[in-house]
């Protein structure tokens, strides 16, 4: 999960109110407007995993369900899209997988950064930040837990972890030891690269793990 960057409401959702109408009210043509601009805020991946929409199929997720929140059914800022996985993000979430958890705890990434509250390790594991007060570290630990972050079966490479291992070791593979290699620069020199790096990979799926081996992630 990375930060995002919200824009402007599409138009259509003015179309709707909550009490008037249901999400199911929408026409397929206002789908596809708001899904256009979700696509675009996310840069085509998953809000939650960072896999991308058009491998793994997509719906427009509600981050705070139409169930215990109808009022924010047509809420712009309630609007995310999710891949379609059944065994983790949006669909984990709404599936009964975790009930009784409370939307205001679930990390939004359009309001929280989430690299001040998850690592990925090399690994492609997902855990709380170190030194994390309570609060900060139930947050954490909840949207790992309800999104099914840490997915590690693996039906037909479907398993959250390694693919994110995958995604850093094929990163790797054009410099096994770039580590090693940016020891060899000046603090000022090898900041550049990270940063040219995380810049040139930003927008791939599964990227955040990239950014995380460069800040110095554990294995």
């Amino acid at each position: 999960m990375k930060r995002l960057h919200r824009g402007v409401a599409p138009e259509v959702l003015t179309h709707y109110k909550h009490g008037q109408h249901n999400w199911e009210d929408v026409t397929p043509t206002d789908k596809a407007a708001i899904r256009d601009a979700i696509r675009e805020m996310q840069c085509g991946l998953c809000a939650y995993c960072e896999g991308s929409l058009d491998a793994l199929d997509q719906h427009v997720e509600h981050r705070c369900r139409k169930r215990r929140h109808p009022g924010r059914t047509f809420e712009w800022t309630n609007l995310f899209g999710s891949c379609d996985r059944k065994d983790s993000c949006g669909h984990f979430k709404d599936s009964g997988a975790a009930p009784h958890y409370e939307c205001h705890v679930l990390l939004d990434p359009c309001v929280d950064d989430p690299d001040d509250y998850l690592i990925i390790r090399q690994s492609g594991r997902v855990v709380p930040c170190p030194a994390l007060s309570d609060a900060a570290r139930h947050r954490a630990q909840t949207t790992i837990d309800v999104l099914n972050l840490n997915l590690d079966h693996d039906h037909g490479g479907r398993s959250l972890c390694a693919e994110r291992a995958r995604r850093l070791q094929f990163y790797l593979q054009r410099e096994p030891d770039l580590l090693g290699a940016l020891a060899s620069f000046s603090v000022d020199e090898a900041e550049a690269i990270i940063v040219d790096e995380i810049a040139a990979t930003a927008h791939e799926p599964f990227s955040t793990i990239i950014r995380h081996f460069l800040r110095g992630a554990p294995a």
